[in-house]
């Protein structure tokens, strides 16, 4: 992708080098683009500059070659801790590629300490499985930071001045490959209403993106919902809501800080917030446009669409995942194909013009009738007199930590069969897309597979630029040699993830896997 031009930020916090105690450089393995919408970064970047004595810039992967900040242009070997923020499995090619433009090896075997950065990172593809980076990684973080940050970077500190790892090891919330002797706990904050919000959050001006530089409002975080296939669900739990008089705090203040009329509100279960309607009607009071995640189907509150609509939006976004009502059961999803009609009904009352519906495909125990029914419902959704009506299909990815983390991958040749049902029984007037070529193994590996995975990438980095072609070479060869990230594992197994506690039962697990499998047999 061609670095974007960055005429000017908003928001930027540049501090005197020579003061800090610490310098961080806070890397997105992903475009600017995509960065910037990025809450944890907006949450890292702010709440780590608030300490006098840290100074916290950025790096992505496609400014500045990925190898310098963007506050200083200083190359990322001269900061004492890089910290990469990982939220999608394909990111292991990007910021393998960063260290490499910096010159920085990226197997931890070959840096020294106080030769090169201490290497951190955290994120969901952290915290669902570490093991994949633990070669790559100094450390890695598990879990949400607010809570637990001043200890994280008293320790980086620490760790930075001592050249040792040791002050990291003894925090419960980190994995220190070779040290951690004990499960590490996911940190998570316990009351958002209480925690640290960014409200001067950076933007980019002069540069065009879909809906415009936002300002990202988190409503709640978690979700209440039990669907056995979601990674969300046990991450992120329990579920919890910022309260509208502290929204309101929030919004008032980032509106005025970060210079926009637009908001994108930011939540796994955005229908299940208690006080939503009251959130967006106070979004239109004071005249701003806002976006809504994927809303539930089944729970899609009729004023919150009708607000929705008011606010000039024309299109929304539902995920039914699949349209056989023993999947939606098996999975934990229950929504009927019905009731995604019933909406479609609704929406086109109230003016919407374009649907998007997000459906998954390789359910184990998926019969080829069950895939062709999501063309069906497709079809009879274009029937209702939408513009535009886009389906997503995407295959299942058994994710660690979820009911279905024993379960098998469907595989490129199914899933392509798959779609391409869909597709026949979809017609003319339906926008299908998904994932191409082998894309899945990527991510598959990156979420079940063991410390191979990354050693492998870094290697491979070593002839040159990692391209995604070459990563996916890599990655088929290290899965024909240990095929259980595809194939599933035993439910004896022990498994490569099981070094993180997110606070989640084993035996709560099992017994929602034999849930799946007997629902399937219905």
């Amino acid at each position: 992708m061609a670095r974007p031009r960055v005429v000017l930020e908003r928001n930027v916090v540049v501090k005197n080098w020579k003061r800090a105690d610490l310098r961080l450089c806070l890397c997105s393995p992903s475009p600017y683009e995509v960065g910037f919408l990025n809450l944890a970064l907006q949450i890292l970047y702010g709440l780590w500059n608030e300490r006098e004595d840290v100074l916290c810039e950025r790096a992505f992967v496609n400014v500045l070659g990925g190898a310098l900040s963007l506050e200083s242009r200083r190359s990322l070997r001269e900061f004492d801790v890089l910290a990469f923020s990982v939220h999608y499995e394909a990111e292991l090619v990007g910021l393998v590629n960063m260290l490499r433009a910096a010159g920085i090896p990226p197997l931890a075997r070959d840096r020294r300490p106080g030769e090169h950065p201490i290497l951190i990172a955290g994120g969901p593809v952290v915290t669902e499985n570490p093991r994949p980076l633990e070669r790559v990684f100094d450390c890695l973080f598990i879990g949400e930071v607010e809570d637990v940050s001043d200890e994280l970077l008293d320790a980086l500190k620490e760790a930075s001045e001592a050249r040792s790892l040791d002050p990291l090891a003894d925090l419960p919330h980190v994995y220190v490959p070779g040290l951690s002797c004990n499960r590490i706990r996911r940190a998570f904050v316990r009351d958002l209403n209480e925690s640290y919000y960014p409200t001067a959050q950076f933007r980019p001006e002069g540069l065009r993106v879909a809906f415009g530089p936002a300002f990202l409002l988190e409503v709640s975080r978690g979700c209440s919902y039990k669907c056995r296939f979601c990674l969300a669900r046990q991450i992120y739990r329990p579920m919890r809501v910022r309260r509208l008089p502290r929204l309101l705090e929030i919004l008032d203040e980032g509106l005025e800080r970060t210079a926009t009329d637009r908001v994108s509100v930011i939540s796994f279960a955005a229908s299940d917030h208690p006080e939503l309607t009251e959130i967006l009607e106070s979004l239109l009071a004071r005249g701003v446009s806002f976006t809504i995640p994927s809303l539930r189907v089944d729970r899609a509150p009729a004023r919150a669409l009708e607000l929705l609509r008011e606010s000039g939006q024309v299109s929304v976004t539902v995920a039914p995942e699949v349209a056989s009502e023993r999947l939606a059961d098996a999975l934990g999803k229950g929504i009927r194909p019905e009731e995604v009609i019933e909406l479609g009904k609704d929406l086109r009352k109230l003016g919407f013009s374009r649907l998007k519906l997000y459906f998954m495909v390789g359910v184990p125990g998926e019969r080829e009738g069950e895939a062709a029914a999501i063309g069906r419902l497709a079809r009879g959704v274009r029937e209702l007199g939408f513009s535009r009506v886009t389906v997503a299909i995407n295959p299942l990815i058994p994710k660690p930590h979820t009911p279905l983390q024993w379960a098998p991958y469907v595989g490129e040749r199914d899933y392509r069969r798959r779609v391409e049902l869909v597709r026949r029984e979809a017609g003319r007037g339906v926008r299908l897309s998904g994932l191409e070529g082998p894309e899945g193994l990527l991510e598959v590996a990156g979420a079940r597979g063991g410390p191979e995975v990354g050693e492998a990438l870094a290697s491979a980095s070593a002839e040159g630029r990692l391209s995604r072609r070459r990563a996916l070479l890599v990655v088929k060869e290290l899965l024909r040699r240990d095929a259980r990230p595809v194939l599933g594992y035993p439910l004896e197994a022990e498994l490569p993830w099981e070094v993180v506690d997110v606070g989640v039962r084993r035996g709560e697990v099992v017994s929602e896997y034999e849930r799946f499998l007997e629902a399937l047999s219905r």
